[in-house]
């Protein structure tokens, strides 16, 4: 919205800064900030420009989507929960699938510095990116199930991920 408003200062040869007299009583300070707040008043009104232009939503809609304050319990339950996740991963994975997991969903890693550091072929680290996305909704799911609290119930390792040599061993 800055350089929208910037920019029509100077549309038409700096139209609107010409238009200055001093002699009207408004020091050049005052007056561009006149035409700024008008060019913003302008641009949130106009439904097209607007950075504001989505639909509103029904308070009966966001009463339904529960409360969204984060109380002790729930930070402590979340915690516990990627804690057992955690665990699960580290049980299933290979140790070249923990060291990837490490640098490329707990750290962020970005693929070009992967395919450097490790010699593999970006479509091999996609497909470890997105092995790892199926696995944690995959041990996600089995963590959610009623019952299964310890992660040593329901313990399972995928077999038959290990034939391309540079494919994941999940």
């Amino acid at each position: 919205m800055v350089q929208d408003v910037f920019l029509s200062l100077f549309v038409d040869g700096g139209k609107a800064l010409r238009a200055w007299d001093p002699a009207r009583g408004m020091s050049l300070d005052g007056f561009v900030g006149m035409l700024a707040q008008h060019q913003a008043i302008s641009i949130l009104r106009n439904g097209r420009t607007s950075p504001w232009r989505d639909e509103p939503t029904e308070t009966a809609a966001l009463d339904a989507l529960g409360e969204t304050t984060l109380t002790p319990e729930s930070v402590a339950i979340s915690r516990e929960k990627l804690q057992l996740l955690l665990d699960r991963v580290r049980e299933t994975l290979s140790p070249r699938g923990l060291e990837l997991f490490q640098r490329i969903v707990v750290d962020g890693e970005p693929p070009e510095s992967l395919v450097a550091a490790t010699g593999m072929t970006r479509d091999a680290i996609y497909q470890w990116k997105s092995r790892f996305a199926r696995k944690l909704k995959e041990l996600a799911e089995e963590l959610e199930t009623p019952g299964v609290s310890d992660p040593a119930i329901g313990s399972r390792t995928d077999q038959g991920d290990n034939q391309d040599p540079q494919g994941p061993e999940v």
